[in-house]
């Protein structure tokens, strides 16, 4: 409901209004993740794309590289707003996503909700599309997972996630 109430469109337009406030990111962020989560948000996850959340979300992530909990909202709001949608995952990569998390995982190695989310994001945004496959390669996509599974090697949130991400990756290099 909160999707046909114009939320996505009003939480965007508060980002680009106070692109310097971490808290109006962050809580953006966190809400554009909530508003997007699951797969039964195909509407809303066409409606951040529409609204210009993608790339929002991504100058809220490049603006606040310091602050880790806005780091760990905004990649949230990624994952969420690309998984299991393609056309999305593609769309994210276009504006800057890919590079965004990687930045944001290799700036602040040791927090490791921002590692499992990371590398739950960069396994979605690398089935995204030929150009992501390509960002994928030159981003440092597989150090950034790769260290965040060796630095969390005992986390039982970031070792299958990295996992998972290193399975899809291993994919990308094989066949392309």
């Amino acid at each position: 409901r909160a999707g046909n109430a114009g939320a996505i469109e009003a939480l965007v337009a508060a980002q680009r209004r106070h692109p310097s406030s971490e808290t109006v990111q962050e809580m953006a962020c966190g809400c554009l993740s909530a508003l997007t989560s699951g797969m039964g948000n195909a509407i809303n996850k066409t409606r951040a794309w529409n609204a210009g959340a993608f790339r929002a979300v991504v100058v809220a992530m490049r603006n606040h590289l310091g602050c880790e909990s806005m780091l760990v909202c905004g990649t949230e709001a990624l994952c969420n707003m690309s998984s299991g949608n393609v056309a999305n995952s593609a769309r994210a990569g276009d504006a800057g996503a890919v590079e965004a998390v990687v930045a944001a995982m290799l700036r602040h190695g040791g927090c490791e909700k921002l590692q499992e989310v990371g590398c739950i994001a960069l396994g979605h945004l690398a089935k995204g599309s030929a150009e992501n496959m390509s960002r994928v390669k030159q981003a440092g996509v597989v150090e950034a997972v790769e260290t965040a599974w060796h630095r969390h090697a005992t986390s039982e949130d970031v070792q299958p996630q990295a996992r998972g991400a290193l399975f899809t990756l291993g994919k990308i290099y094989l066949t392309g």
